[in-house]
């Protein structure tokens, strides 16, 4: 691509409407035939009186060679816009502004609209006119409006001021307005439009108030817009030669680019259009030819908003991006787009790259600063779909680096997609400019409000899984730390074994199994740490804590089943609960206790058993699930170990109730007795180790996984 034609001019209007599209018809065919892309900016708005806070970086991002100001709906930013322009030094030329230092195109509304006058007061003899006037500030409206009242004065006919209404140059304002009129007043013979769509308006407010155009009240527009042609009766109007203006404006900015000197200002004339909405034109034969040409004209528009309802239609079912995406790519063919490009802007501050040049250097500018990002979602050339770079891009460079070329090629439309005061992206699109002129303008409205709808359904899915997962690892950690909490309720500070809790939940549990025969037997130890007073007395109770927790730490050693449970009953005593276990598994446990705590030799001065810290043990056996309260399987245990004290301590003796037989353990074990202890003579009733149900297990922690049989005399797995 040569120099020449990598040259852009940057085009600047305030909406989408015929007048916009005859204006920039004019404008492309000279730019283009002088090798001069044309990217063109919709800056219509009259919500937002602000310029996008992201124009200036584009602008400076791709720095234009020319510039087209057009008149905008606010007079505040042209003025914004052009100092813009001005500061960059970027050559600029002016269609209906009147900028002293800029060459600019003006037509001449005072000829044009003293034809239209005449015609009316001096041809149809009208006396008693309403006037729709248009955007305040600007020039065309100011100009028409003047000469709409000299022209009545110089004639001796007064204004009646009463049926002066503002129609904002719009169909949609202009109709109410005049309804209300009309409510009021009807004494009027003719409505005269400062533009053709208010006059399209002022037609459906007569229409509504049961009055005729032409018969009761004739209608004149201004612009000569191809709606103006399309109504019935057609509208009498006067045209701007918008071509002409476009072309003349194109012409000076090519001179302004080459530095060369051309004409301030150029000033183009205008021609009266009389059609049907002021009286008959011509002959039944020339009637029927209008006729013709307006139902042409109408099938043509009615076509294209055909296909442009069509996507609307689609996007009315769509739920997600993909789904969006698909539609517009369905209608592509029948709507007419030659390019399109559409692209969705990130969170602000999301990052990106800096500001870099149309080169991929820095900008010039120099400003260095993280704009927000967008992502390329949809393009389409000349009837292809293309590749979709994955990367974002900074959203003042309008498309991303790949496909930046296009903006230099041809000629693009830029439309921002922005509901309410959000932006949502941009939306670039090259087209057929014979469609119908609200044709852009609808698709941009209605793509931007199902993309809003659909961009706000999936955050808020995202949002809502966001919270779903919040929620589920809130909860998590409210079960930990409720499992933690019950963990530490059910553990003894001191000795961090079971405490007391634990011993009466976990007994209970035992004591009434889901199913009778899930558990036939249960072994209680209840000890007691011999003489611990005097320990206490003689070495202090932080010694006595110590000691404490080493006797706790040998009981706890000394289970080795899973379902076992040792536990601080209170004090210097201690209970061991063993379900499952018969008489020869609880002694086991004894034995291994006695032994460890022997081995521990902690020493005790004050005891008059022997030099070191003992321990006495009462042992007893249950049957969960009879009538007998649980209670009574304690006062056995307890009475054991009575008897234990009461016998001189340092042993272990064994009560069952209901049985007579039930003795101490002999202080000299018999060599066949492994554990310590011996027993007596009492039948063997084996449970063979069977578990209990989950729903049954013991809550001290840290008890997970099989333990080895109770009468095994292997050292204790590590924890």
């Amino acid at each position: 691509m040569t120099d020449t034609e990598a040259r852009l001019a940057l085009v600047v209007v305030s909406g989408q409407t015929d007048y916009h599209v005859r204006l920039l018809h004019g404008i492309r065919s000279v730019l283009e035939r002088a090798g001069v892309a044309c990217l063109v900016l919709v800056l219509g708005s009259r919500q937002d009186p602000r310029l996008p806070t992201v124009l200036p970086d584009m602008i400076r991002t791709i720095r234009p060679d020319g510039a087209v100001m057009t008149r905008l709906e606010m007079a505040d930013k042209e003025l914004v816009l052009l100092d813009l322009l001005r500061s960059l030094a970027i050559p600029t030329s002016t269609v209906g502004i009147d900028v002293p230092d800029l060459p600019g195109v003006q037509v001449d509304n005072v000829a044009g609209m003293r034809d239209l006058m005449r015609h009316l007061l001096d041809e149809r003899r009208v006396r008693r006119p309403a006037l729709v006037r248009g955007i305040p500030f600007q020039e065309d409206s100011v100009e028409r409006e003047a000469v709409f009242r000299q022209e009545l004065a110089a004639r001796g006919l007064a204004v009646a001021e009463e049926l002066v209404v503002d129609g904002g140059f719009c169909q949609a304002v202009t109709y109410p307005a005049l309804r209300a009129v009309l409510d009021r007043e009807r004494d009027l013979d003719a409505v005269v439009a400062l533009n053709d769509l208010s006059a399209v308006g002022a037609v459906s407010a007569l229409t509504a108030a049961g009055l005729r155009v032409p018969e009761d009240v004739l209608v004149t527009g201004f612009d000569n817009d191809r709606i103006a042609a399309s109504t019935w009766p057609g509208m009498t109007t006067v045209d701007q030669q918008l071509e002409l203006q476009g072309s003349a404006a194109a012409e000076q900015l090519l001179l302004a680019m080459a530095e060369q000197p051309g004409e301030s200002e150029v000033v183009v004339p205008t021609r009266l259009v009389v059609r049907g909405s002021t009286g008959r034109v011509g002959t039944v034969h020339d009637e029927l030819a209008v006729a013709v040409a307006t139902a042409t004209e109408a099938q043509a528009r009615l076509d294209v908003m055909d296909a442009a309802l069509g996507l609307n239609s689609a996007m009315l079912s769509c739920r997600t991006l993909p789904e969006v995406l698909d539609a517009v790519t369905r209608s592509l063919r029948s709507l007419g787009f030659r390019r399109l490009f559409l692209t969705l802007h990130d969170a602000p501050g999301a990052g990106g790259a800096p500001d870099d040049g149309p080169d991929g250097g820095p900008d010039d500018a120099g400003r260095g600063e993280q704009a927000g990002t967008a992502r390329l979602v949809l393009a389409h050339r000349d009837g292809e779909l293309l590749d979709l770079p994955a990367e974002p891009f900074p959203v003042q460079h309008l498309l991303p680096g790949p496909l930046r070329g296009e903006l230099r090629r041809g000629s693009l439309t830029v439309h921002a997609l922005r509901v309410g005061a959000r932006d949502l992206g941009c939306l670039l699109t090259e087209y057929d400019e014979q469609r119908p002129d609200s044709f852009g303008a609808s698709i941009t409205m209605d793509l931007g409000r199902t993309l809003d709808a659909v961009l706000n359904h999936e955050e808020l899915d995202r949002r809502a899984n966001d919270l779903e997962r919040e929620v589920a690892a809130r909860t998590g950690e409210l079960r930990r730390l409720n499992a933690e909490l019950q963990r530490s309720l059910m553990t003894d500070g001191l000795t961090r074994i079971a405490n007391r809790a634990a011993f009466d939940q976990y007994l209970h549990s035992c004591w009434n199994p889901a199913r009778p025969d899930d558990l036939r037997h249960l072994a209680l130890l209840m000890v007691d740490v011999d003489l611990f007073k005097a320990f206490n007395d003689r070495y202090g109770h932080v010694r006595g804590d110590e000691t404490l927790r080493v006797v706790a730490d040998c009981l706890d050693r000394a289970v080795r089943h899973a379902d076992d449970l040792a536990c601080r009953y209170g004090g210097e005593e201690f209970a061991v609960l063993l379900p499952g276990a018969d008489l020869d598994d609880a002694l086991a446990v004894a034995g291994r206790f006695r032994q460890l705590l022997a081995e521990a030799a902690v020493p005790h001065a004050a005891s008059s058993v022997t030099g070191v810290v003992t321990a006495s043990v009462g042992l007893t056996l249950g049957t969960p699930g009879r009538a007998t309260p649980p209670q009574a399987l304690i006062e056995a245990a307890d009475a054991a170990l009575y008897r234990a004290k009461e016998q001189g301590r340092d042993q272990v003796v064994v009560v069952v109730p209901g049985r007579d037989d039930s003795n101490p353990a002999p202080e000299d074990p018999a060599p066949e007795d492994r554990d310590g202890t011996s027993r007596p003579d009492l039948p063997r009733q084996r449970t063979g180790g069977r578990r209990i149900r989950q729903e049954q297990s013991r809550p001290s922690p840290g008890r997970a996984g099989e333990r080895p049989s109770r009468r095994e005399d292997t050292a204790r797995p590590t924890a």
